[in-house]
């Protein structure tokens, strides 16, 4: 399996609060994740921080769900004890996505407006749905992928990891030789349609050139926001 990630903090912003985890255990398994920090300059990051360094408390075990949950639900907590110590942290949070992957299964959990995609015999297929309105109204057919990707609420979560009380989207998949997985912000969706996704994804050359597509491909339309990925070719 090949693995790569890459983030850039875009264009207009002056800081990346964006995170991400790469960690591979025995037996060819891995955890992928990426996380979206918000509430200010260092709140931000403090807040995906805490996602990624809980996140990696990750053993594989039986019920992989159950304690991807679990590290959500201690990373929140981690995030609100900031916020007890230092109110001027008040107001952060982030988003949450991981996917764990061992010989056949791909188990992923999903907080907020990043998002996994599998590419599976040349198509791309959107595994998660964002914590969101636009996405909520797309979901119901009331508006349009385009409506939704340049919708005015666009950025603002219905749901975050330290915002409260939330409640993870889960699932599994099984894998096959020759798909891949993608991990984004949405700095990458939110500027690049998915059609164009899915064809810098289908292109010839390693991952690491296609992954270096995408990101140039957000750059390029604008880079209004922090922008990662994270790709695993099986």
């Amino acid at each position: 399996m090949e693995v790569f990630s890459l983030t850039h903090k875009g264009l207009k912003r002056a800081d990346n609060q964006d995170r991400f985890l790469v960690r591979p255990y025995d037996q060819g398994q891995w955890l992928l994740a990426v996380a979206d920090g918000m509430g200010g300059e260092a709140a931000g990051d403090q807040a995906a921080q805490c996602a990624i360094d809980r996140l990696r408390d990750f053993r594989p075990g039986a019920d992989p769900l159950a304690q991807l949950l679990a590290l959500y639900k201690q990373a929140s907590d981690d995030i609100h004890e900031r916020v007890r110590k230092n109110n001027q942290l008040s107001g952060m949070g982030t988003t949450l996505t991981a996917a764990y992957i061992n010989k056949e299964t791909i188990y992923w959990t999903h907080v907020g407006d990043s998002r996994i995609y599998l590419l599976t015999d040349g198509e791309l297929n959107r595994v998660t749905w964002d914590h969101t309105l636009p996405d909520t109204l797309l979901k119901e057919g009331d508006i349009t992928p385009e409506e939704a990707r340049n919708h005015p609420a666009q950025n603002m979560l219905l749901q975050c990891v330290g915002c409260g009380r939330f409640r993870a989207s889960t699932g599994s998949l099984k894998r096959s030789k020759g798909d891949l997985l993608l991990l984004s912000s949405d700095g990458l969706h939110h500027e690049v349609p998915e059609a164009v996704i899915g064809e810098l994804l289908r292109a010839q050359g390693r991952l690491e050139e296609r992954l270096q597509a995408l990101v140039q491909a957000a750059l390029d339309s604008g880079g209004r926001d922090n922008i990662t990925v994270v790709g695993a070719q099986f």
